[in-house]
């Protein structure tokens, strides 16, 4: 259960999530500097399964991940924990590498998600695994992106798309504050959700800019928490791009 949000800026742009999560859950490790494969990413930690649901690296490309619920696929037998493949794909240094790594991943096992990605000046780019398929879909407005629920899926997708809509046009600090609302009401469609068994756990902001990428991170629901001290990693350009 999550919402991610995004607005695009002529050097960079602005990525917002919820993370949406059962309350028996343990809490998550808070975002550190992460290496792999030679590439610095920004992450959180799930301290269940280790792996995470949002991360941005270095060349400014961040990764989203969220459940996907009723479908008519039946669950793996021994499923692997969909935080582990955004993981796997972190330290790719571009949209189209890390579509390619995922096409060449073993998901036979990995429950549904939606996997959000997005890079500077290019659309967001929405993959979704059903457990047999991926498809994918190129999005260039700005505003919400994606979100789920297991309860009343359709009544929370119409209510916080409606309400992203009519908070056009978009700014970061705008973007921000539709992560912390409660409209129509605290509650299941809410973007800050609550309900008695699950609620919004955190809030992350992802902000890339020409030279900076940087990471906010609320470690309990926005609607009261305060912000975590933001990291920050120098964009770092892949081998062979030219910048003007």
């Amino acid at each position: 259960m999550c919402t991610v949000s995004w607005l695009p800026q002529p050097d960079g742009y602005t990525v917002c999530c919820n993370r949406d999560e059962r309350l028996t859950r343990g809490p998550a490790r808070p975002p550190e500097i992460h290496s792999a494969d030679g590439v610095r990413f920004l992450a959180p930690l799930d301290s269940d399964h280790g792996g995470t649901w949002i991360a941005v690296n270095e060349f400014g490309l961040a990764l989203t991940l969220l459940n996907r619920y009723q479908l008519s696929s039946p669950p793996p037998a021994q499923p692997r924990s969909r935080g582990l493949v955004l993981l796997e794909l972190a330290p790719a240094p571009s949209l189209a590498e890390a579509a390619a790594r995922l096409a060449r991943l073993e998901l036979i096992r990995v429950a549904s998600f939606t996997l959000v990605a997005v890079e500077p000046g290019r659309p967001a780019a929405v993959t979704s695994w059903d457990g047999r398929r991926l498809a994918t879909t190129l999005l260039e407005a700005s505003g919400l992106i994606a979100t789920s629920s297991a309860v009343s899926p359709e009544e929370v997708l119409h209510s916080r798309r409606e309400l992203f809509t009519r908070a056009q046009p978009l700014t970061p600090e705008r973007l921000t504050a539709l992560h912390r609302s409660h409209d129509p009401e605290s509650g299941p469609r809410s973007v800050c959700m609550h309900r008695a068994d699950a609620e919004t756990r955190s809030f992350t902001r992802v902000t890339v800019v020409d030279t900076v990428i940087e990471l906010t991170h609320v470690p309990t629901a926005p609607c009261r928490g305060t912000a975590l001290p933001r990291l920050a990693l120098p964009r770092r350009q892949p081998s062979g791009s030219v910048t003007e």
